[in-house]
């Protein structure tokens, strides 16, 4: 009995999520008609600027030729390198940057090799540090490849001694790649066209993305934790805790790539993980801050946002056992109200996706594949999951890089889902359950397109 009264819950449990998201995404696009383009800037402090390139065991090339090429006259460029000692990852970049070196030599351009890394890439940001000597620290990925003006543009919100920290809006070189790469800027784009440009205009707490941001020196002087997957969340949340406030540029555009599937499973796992880490280690201190009760919570909507996956992975586990009776049911959902409530979620995040395709200057039509995102959603669930539990149990973090020569075999999970919601398909349509069983095809190609993606990547 106690297990029906928690199947109940869950279900009335993601039902309600689900409301809250239709709630939050219309809110969202209404208030995106009062964004506005960003005012004059002051003019640019007077400062030393260091660039941090962390990397490793991947192509670093872009990073590195586009920061050389910043055009501001005080410039240190850092490039961190973690790689192995046998990867040619290595031997590519320093070859680079002594070449940078030698036909600039005004350029102040160094090499960093740590031969036994440790804290991931916050270690590795750590260990650039304390080389740095700017006022100023300019963090970029290995395939972020910002214009010449990055600094230039980006260096005067800092003129207000509140703003600690100044983020690029990302596009993505990669994006029509395939339907995984397409579905992905479609995500993001909705978060760095539209909810994080919301957020700064209107001073609410936001989170840095990582790379092609700047951060004011003394925010980052204690350095980056080294006791969470997500380094750069954590640093935003002790930031903002500290009265510090960040601000984001959707009008400075870094590109950058995509990852493969099997990169963005492992991408969503660490960020999920780092995101539940991050709660579980402020959250006290949010309580407590001396800030509005919205600002809390948008420092804790980060790791909310993540219950999605286990909701998912639960609705997973318990969809068969209701449609099929092998567990009756407290309570009756019909097929109409769940298709009502499913349509008005699609609908919804739809016309989100519009929007912010629309300003980030790409067509309002790449919104048609919001399905395909649901459908990509739905496969991680099962992976994401498993992070999100881990995320609230104290323990050392574990970094899993986004680009990796591995497959991960873990991913045979998501094969064996799949090949069990093909069984409950049939099984639906041989009993007439037809709504069931179109819901089953769809969950069992959102846990194929994931596991196929993922064990099936290049090497």
């Amino acid at each position: 009995m106690p297990l029906i009264y928690l199947l109940e819950a869950e279900r009335l449990l993601f039902r309600l999520f689900l409301l809250m998201v239709i709630a939050g995404l219309v809110r969202r696009i209404v208030l995106s008609f009062r964004l506005r383009p960003a005012p004059a800037p002051a003019p640019a402090p007077v400062s030393f600027v260091s660039v941090l390139i962390p990397t490793r065991n991947e192509p670093t090339t872009a990073a590195i030729t586009a920061a050389a090429a910043l055009t501001h006259p005080d410039l240190q460029i850092l490039v961190l390198d973690d790689s192995d000692l046998t990867h040619p990852a290595l031997a590519r970049n320093q070859a680079l940057v002594a070449t940078l070196a030698a036909s600039h030599p005004h350029l102040q351009i160094t090499h960093l090799h740590r031969a036994a890394p440790t804290g991931a890439k916050a270690g590795n940001l750590n260990h650039g540090l304390t080389h740095a000597r700017g006022d100023f620290i300019a963090i970029l990925d290995a395939d972020h490849a910002p214009a010449p003006d990055f600094l230039t543009r980006l260096l005067p919100a800092f003129a207000d001694p509140t703003v600690v920290h100044v983020q690029a809006r990302n596009d993505f070189e990669n994006r029509s790649t395939s339907l995984a790469t397409r579905v992905q800027a479609l995500l993001l784009d909705g978060l760095m066209a539209l909810e994080q440009p919301l957020q700064s205009q209107r001073r609410r707490p936001l989170h840095s993305n990582g790379s092609s941001c700047i951060w004011r020196r003394s925010a980052v002087a204690a350095g980056f934790s080294e006791t969470t997957a997500a380094e750069d969340l954590e640093l935003s949340v002790r930031a903002q805790l500290a009265g510090g406030r960040l601000v984001h540029r959707a009008d400075v555009v870094v590109p950058c790539e995509l990852p493969d599937l099997a990169g963005l499973r492992s991408q969503q796992r660490r960020w999920t993980r780092g995101k539940l880490e991050v709660a579980r280690s402020h959250a006290a201190a949010i309580v407590r801050a001396p800030l509005g009760l919205l600002a809390r919570l948008d420092l804790l909507v980060p790791a909310a946002s993540r219950l999605l996956f286990p909701l998912l992975a639960l609705l997973a586990v318990t969809m068969p056992l209701t449609t099929f009776l092998w567990l009756r049911p407290l309570v009756y959902y019909s097929p109409r109200q769940d298709a009502l409530l499913l349509g008005a979620v699609t609908a919804a995040a739809t016309l989100y996706y519009a929007r912010a395709a629309r300003l980030a200057g790409h067509s309002a039509w790449n919104a048609l594949l919001t399905p395909a995102l649901i459908a990509l959603l739905f496969g991680l669930a099962l992976p994401c999951a498993a992070a999100f539990a881990r995320g609230l149990l104290p323990g050392r973090p574990h970094f899993e890089p986004t680009r990796s020569a591995r497959r991960p075999w873990s991913a045979l999970l998501e094969l064996a889902a799949a090949l069990a919601y093909a069984g409950f398909t049939a099984l639906a349509l041989h009993r007439h359950l037809y709504p069931a069983a179109a819901f089953f095809a769809f969950v069992t190609v959102s846990f194929g397109w994931v596991a196929g993606g993922a064990l099936l990547r290049r090497r």
